[in-house]
């Protein structure tokens, strides 16, 4: 995490429930005379007292959000969800219609709350809209240079015609999601496909370009990428401007019951 983060127990709130502690991964809380008490500030930071507590009694500083009551969120019935997972498809025709600000947000908001291994929160993003020709033409540039080597691994690649908008397919809107951990990216970019998806629009994952940004210097200074960080998903949104009729054909997966 980048801030630091001071927990505080209003203890005029304060019932001494115990819910707080119970619920606290890092056993980082606990009750004395009757009242909730926090031993340090450099714990998860998972906020789960904070969200837990009934008498909102506990803050945390330096977030710019604000935390939200649940009770004002709509349940999500499970079937609905399990209708959009499989309702998704991977969409390589967009129409020019440019991707709202608002709904970048909305996307941006989903990996952001995408939970992180010991809430790391080691991800982040490149929002490219303006220069997304530019970004492209690098990664072509480095496909080339290790396209021998790639073909090896991809029957795909061999097949495929690789023209100026191979890895974007002339989106509108490209997401590059950087973390140190690529599992947490790859969690957050999930949670932003599926949110995409929820709001009408189309989501591609350019393999492709995150395969070329690790050894391709001049993409990872344009992507601003750290020493420790990995592109961990690429992810190419838009309008779509084809609609499927059903759902794909997936093999069974093999499951063992013990």
């Amino acid at each position: 995490m980048r801030a630091n983060h001071i927990i505080t127990i209003n203890n005029s709130k304060c019932v001494g429930c115990g819910l707080c502690v119970k619920d606290c991964p890092d056993h980082n809380i606990y009750i004395e005379q009757n009242k909730a008490i926090h031993k340090q500030n450099d714990c998860l930071m998972c906020t789960h007292c904070l969200s837990i507590c009934p008498e909102n009694a506990v803050s945390i500083s330096n977030f710019e959000d604000v935390p939200e009551d649940l009770a004002s969120f709509a349940q999500i019935e499970g079937e609905s969800l399990l209708q959009l997972v499989k309702r998704r498809r991977s969409v390589r025709q967009f129409t020019s219609k440019p991707v709202s600000d608002d709904l970048i947000q909305k996307l941006l908001q989903a990996g952001q709350y995408t939970p992180s291994a010991s809430n790391e929160q080691d991800v982040s993003y490149v929002v490219i809209r303006e220069n997304i020709a530019e970004y492209e033409l690098l990664a072509l540039d480095a496909l080339k240079m290790g396209k021998p080597v790639v073909e090896v691994f991809s029957e795909h690649l061999k097949k495929s015609e690789i023209d100026d908008h191979f890895f974007f397919k002339n989106a509108p809107l490209v997401i590059v999601v950087k973390a140190v951990s690529v599992v947490n990216g790859v969690l957050a970019a999930a949670s932003m496909e599926l949110t995409a998806n929820a709001f009408g629009l189309g989501v591609f994952y350019s393999g492709y370009f995150s395969i070329v940004s690790r050894f391709s210097a001049k993409l990872k200074r344009k992507l601003g990428l750290k020493k420790n960080e990995r592109v961990a998903a690429t992810l190419v949104i838009g309008h779509p401007a084809v609609r499927y009729q059903r759902t794909a054909l997936k093999e069974r997966p093999e499951v063992m019951y013990d």
